[in-house]
């Protein structure tokens, strides 16, 4: 897979851009990935959440270690933190 994004930019700029513009901190989300474009949205959330089949580099930097992909991780994450 390759992915594209504009010199200075990441995934978790963009999450810190709509933090600012709708008033709520970092410690107040959770984020979930599996990439290492990942690594600075996890960084930035107050619960980073990597699946478990995700790169080493995004797993140092997760607070939690989740289910995999094929075991419906992200919903997992959502059911067990955020609700």
């Amino acid at each position: 897979m390759l992915e594209l994004v504009p010199p200075g930019t990441s995934k978790g700029s963009g999450v810190e851009m709509l933090l600012d513009h709708l008033g709520i901190t970092p410690k107040e989300i959770m984020a979930i990935g599996d990439g290492e474009n990942d690594v600075e949205m996890l960084e930035l959330a107050g619960l980073g959440v990597c699946l478990s089949n995700g790169a080493e580099k995004t797993k140092a930097v997760a607070n939690v270690i989740g289910a995999s992909n094929d075991e419906d991780g992200a919903a997992d994450a959502i059911y067990r933190y955020a609700f």
